[in-house]
């Protein structure tokens, strides 16, 4: 078995496993796309476990830049594992997470991080490499509603409203987690898919207050990123969101800080089981689950976190 990076394997069959294990596209021109437009993409991209000349296992890693409690980090955001399936449970993914690793300790990487699901045959395979669970992804749900009309403006914009990023790196100052993002981010992050579909700005007799990036469906509202540097301002920004965009069902992504998640309970979502995990470890694997949440900040409510932070 080999190791060979993206750009020194068959791109057809790299495709082909992604559409197989994915149900996405993997083809040249939409990877390409993908490694221009998104600044945390490694130089690799992906790695691969070859027999001969045959692709039988995936792993890629992106490096955003984290701020933890012992100051900036660089991380290792593991994404598109992915498998053959005649060559499943053989180890072949785990022997290339492991390659993965020895690649982002040589980069410079200090903690890796992943999300998954529970049900997928995957997550028993982390603990054993030394990831931790770190944070359930706190997806909530709620009846839409239709509210007596408030003092609150709605703008719909196409790409990321003007001072958007101003007002997440407000919402950032003093906080933790994945708080450091290159201008109009959201924007370039769309090359991955559809993460948003509309972006709006709210605002108070003509002063801004803050903007949200949703993801609408036929049915749904799904709230990717509600940004309120003032945490008061978030249930009429909630309120004016609905009535701009009545749908029977509002759901919202994922946010680690408690206080931003009880302001949508607040507000009516209720929180099911955790179907998903943010799991982390150190680099050098040894910190325990307790020593990396309190280095990432969870236990004082200062991790941050949106759906358009994971990979």
């Amino acid at each position: 078995m080999q190791f060979k990076f993206y750009d020194d394997v068959d791109p057809e069959q790299v495709n082909q496993i992604n559409l197989i294990c994915h149900n996405e596209p993997a083809d040249e021109r939409t990877l390409a796309g993908i490694r221009k437009s998104d600044p945390f993409c490694s130089p690799w991209f992906r790695m691969y476990a070859v027999e001969g000349e045959r692709i039988i296992a995936q792993v890629g890693a992106q490096y955003p830049r984290i701020e933890t409690a012992e100051g900036e980090a660089k991380a290792g955001f593991i994404e598109a594992v992915a498998g053959t399936p005649s060559f499943a449970r053989k180890g072949y993914a785990k022997a290339l997470m492991k390659k993965v690793h020895e690649q982002m300790r040589d980069d410079g990487v200090d903690i890796f991080a992943l999300t998954t699901s529970r049900i997928l045959v995957a997550y028993d395979m982390y603990p054993k490499l030394g990831y931790h669970d770190i944070m359930g992804f706190n997806w909530g749900l709620k009846r839409g509603a239709k509210y007596p009309k408030g003092d609150v403006k709605v703008k719909v914009a196409r790409h990321l409203p003007t001072g958007g990023d101003k007002l997440f790196r407000e919402l950032a100052q003093g906080n933790l987690g994945f708080v450091r993002r290159p201008n109009s981010y959201p924007e370039k992050k769309c090359s991955w898919g559809a993460h948003y579909t509309k972006a709006v700005s709210f605002s108070r007799e003509g002063e801004p207050i803050g903007y949200a990036l949703v993801r609408l469906m036929e049915d749904f509202l799904n709230v990717r990123e509600l940004v309120c540097p003032d945490l008061a301002d978030m249930a009429p920004c909630l309120r004016a969101l609905e009535n701009r965009f009545p749908r029977k069902q509002v759901s919202r992504s994922i946010s680690g800080r408690d206080s931003i998640s009880q302001r949508f309970r607040d507000h009516g979502f209720a929180e099911g089981e955790s179907w998903g995990m943010f799991m982390a470890m150190d680099a050098k694997g040894k910190l325990s689950r307790k020593q990396v949440k309190n280095m990432l900040g969870l236990g004082r409510d200062r991790f941050q976190m949106f759906a358009l932070d994971t990979y």
